[in-house]
C-alpha cells in the first residue's frame, strides 16, 4: 500500500507542509433567508445569531469537526462547539482534518494525516527520510481552493504523472469571493493521490483520502485553504 494513516498527533515533516492557521472558528454550510449570515460564511467564537422561529442553520466547526444543524432560538458559537438557548441543535462529527479532535472509539477515520513514500518529484527533500507525512487531507475528490486575495494555482500530482491542472482562483474581499470549486468546474482528483499546490512564490502538498468521492460533497471536508501571499 502506497500510504498508511495514522495518528493526528504525528509529527508532520517541513513547516512548508503544515495546514495554514486562521482565525476563524465555524464555517456556515447553509443558512435559511433572514438568518443574518449567509452559505460559505465564517463565524468567530463569541458571535451569536438569532434564528427565531422556524429558521434553519448548519455550521461546521474548523477545529473539531462537528456539524450542526440548529433550527430556532439564539445560537453562540464556541472554539469547537455552538450553545444553545431554545431551539433543537443535531450535532454529527464529518470528516475534516481538524486540529482539536477528541474522537470517541472507532471514530479515527474521520481525521487523519496521511504517510506517503518520498516521491521522486520532490527528490530534494530526501534528506527528510524515506518518507512524508502530510497534514494537509482533503476528503473529497473535487476540493474547494480558497485562497484570500486570488491568484493563479497550479495542482500537481507527485506520486504519479499524468495530473495537473491551472487553476485562476478569483480576487475579491470577502473569503467566499476567493473560492475556487472544483466540483463546479467538474474536475476530480484521484483518492489517495498527493499533490502540490503551488500559487505565486509558494507551495503546500496535500492528499485526497483514500474514500473521497466526486462531486459537491461536504463543503468543510473539501475545503483547502491557502495562506495568502
Amino acid at each position: 500500500m502506497r500510504f498508511a494513516l495514522i495518528a493526528a498527533a504525528s509529527l508532520v515533516l517541513a513547516p512548508l507542509m503544515a495546514a495554514p492557521a486562521f482565525a476563524q472558528d465555524a464555517l456556515v454550510e447553509e443558512a435559511d433567508a433572514g438568518v443574518g449570515v449567509e452559505r460559505f460564511d465564517y463565524l468567530e467564537a463569541g458571535q451569536k445569531i438569532e434564528l427565531g422561529e422556524g429558521r434553519r442553520l448548519v455550521v461546521s466547526y474548523l477545529r473539531s469537526c462537528w456539524r450542526e444543524t440548529i433550527r430556532g432560538g439564539t445560537v453562540t458559537i464556541g472554539r469547537e462547539a455552538s450553545t444553545l438557548a431554545g431551539g433543537t441543535l443535531e450535532r454529527e462529527r464529518v470528516q475534516c482534518s481538524g486540529t482539536a479532535l477528541r474522537l470517541d472509539p472507532g471514530e479515527g477515520r474521520h481525521s487523519a494525516v496521511m504517510v506517503f513514500r518520498m516521491p521522486a518529484k520532490l527528490a530534494s527533500t530526501r534528506s527528510l527520510g524515506g518518507r512524508i507525512t502530510v497534514r494537509n487531507v482533503v476528503f473529497g475528490a473535487s476540493p474547494i481552493l480558497e485562497l484570500p486575495g486570488g491568484a493563479k494555482v497550479t495542482i500537481e500530482r507527485v506520486d504519479a504523472e499524468g495530473e495537473r491542472y491551472d487553476i485562476e482562483v478569483p480576487r475579491g474581499k470577502s473569503a467566499a469571493e476567493c473560492r475556487y470549486d472544483m466540483a463546479r468546474a467538474g474536475q476530480t482528483l484521484s483518492p489517495g493521490g498527493l499533490y502540490r499546490a503551488q500559487f505565486g512564490t509558494r507551495s503546500i502538498l496535500f492528499a485526497v483520502h483514500e474514500t473521497a468521492q466526486p462531486g459537491a460533497a461536504a463543503a468543510l471536508g473539501r475545503l483547502l485553504r491557502l495562506p495568502p501571499l
